[in-house]
């Protein structure tokens, strides 16, 4: 306790000191709570985490109609979840707004920033492919194989994410309309790398009518996206 007097009329004042501790945590972990509690504030961004499990609720009720699972309807259900989640990392860029610049000046490496939002983005699809999976134990599968095709979606959705931040912090947008047109563009990409392993995988199917060589070539498609969005991020720290 402290006290101030400044004269014989002066009024003292009293400053108490208040216990407080600072927690310390690894930058990138750091940096993933403070998205997630920017976004958890933010009513739109936080309906966007919603998203992916309402998608697979409505999946699972259609899917209870079915006798068995079938790739295709793997193939659907998988997308109509990816695209859902490639919203993720334009509302969590969304909801920083200008902090993100401030940011951008602090010691912190870019390849931080992208990651985490990759990350949130990359879990939130996680309920796709588990719901998919207990489904699985539930009905016939047209072929074991498939149910590999959403946990093979999380390299697409990982390498959507990138690419579509990449493509926000490379560019400055002004005016509405011209933020609109470079969101398009964004998801054009994002929806363009989720559509290709899962296109990959109906192609060689129906060729070789093959689900082994189908998810491989949909494995290798995959792997080639989170390849080329690995380099991209080894390239911003030069």
């Amino acid at each position: 306790m402290k006290r101030i007097s400044h004269g014989a009329d002066a009024k003292t004042s009293t400053v108490t000191a208040k216990d407080f501790s600072i927690k310390t945590h690894n930058p990138l972990f750091g940096y993933v709570l403070k998205d997630l509690k920017i976004s958890s504030r933010n009513p739109a961004t936080a309906f966007f985490f919603a998203l992916p499990v309402l998608e697979t609720v409505i999946v699972s009720f259609m899917i209870a109609n079915f006798e068995a699972l079938r790739a295709s309807t793997l193939l659907v259900s998988t997308f109509m979840g990816g695209i859902f989640v490639l919203l993720m990392p334009i509302a969590l860029l969304s909801a920083e707004g200008t902090g993100l610049e401030y940011t951008k000046t602090l010691p912190l490496n870019v390849n931080r920033i992208i990651t985490s939002k990759t990350l949130i983005s990359t879990l939130t699809y996680l309920p796709v492919p588990l719901v998919l999976l207990v489904m699985a134990f539930l009905k016939p599968l047209s072929s074991p194989l498939t149910i590999f095709i959403p946990f093979l979606v999380i390299l697409a959705i990982a390498s959507a994410s990138i690419f579509e931040i990449q493509l926000f912090l490379s560019f400055v947008t002004k005016g509405k309309i011209a933020a609109l047109i470079h969101d398009l563009k964004k998801l054009i990409v994002g929806v363009t790398t989720l559509t290709v392993p899962l296109a990959a995988y109906a192609a060689i199917f129906l060729v070789s009518f093959s689900h082994a060589l189908a998810v491989l070539i949909m494995g290798g498609a995959a792997a080639s996206e989170l390849a080329l969005a690995v380099y991209l991020l080894k390239r911003n720290k030069k």
